[in-house]
C-alpha cells in the first residue's frame, strides 16, 4: 500500500488534489505451462489538499484539518508539489 498525490487541478484561483491510498494485489492464474498473473488495484481518497493564497492546507475526508507533518508522513513531498502547482501559471 502506498499513498499518492493525484494530479493537482486548478479551479479558478485554487489548486485542488486528492491524496489517495493505492493498493495493488498480484494474483496467480492457473498452473503449469498456461499459468499467468493478474493485477488488481484500488485507489481510495484519504485527504484533499487545497493551495490558495500562498499556502497549502489539507483536510481529511471528515473535514478536519490535517497538520503538515501528517501530510508529509502520508506522502512525502506532497506539500511541495502542491505549492509548485499553485505557483505555475
Amino acid at each position: 500500500m502506498s499513498v499518492v498525490l493525484d494530479t493537482p487541478r486548478r479551479v479558478g484561483d485554487v489548486v485542488v488534489a486528492a491524496l489517495c491510498r493505492q493498493v495493488l494485489t498480484p494474483m496467480r492464474l492457473g498452473g503449469g505451462a498456461g499459468a499467468g498473473i493478474a493485477l488488481a488495484g484500488a485507489k481510495v481518497p484519504v485527504a484533499i489538499l487545497l493551495a490558495e493564497g500562498g499556502g497549502v492546507r489539507a483536510l481529511g475526508l471528515d473535514g478536519a484539518a490535517l497538520a503538515d507533518a501528517q501530510v508529509e508522513a502520508l506522502c512525502p513531498g506532497a506539500l511541495t508539489r502542491m505549492a509548485e502547482a499553485a505557483a505555475a501559471p
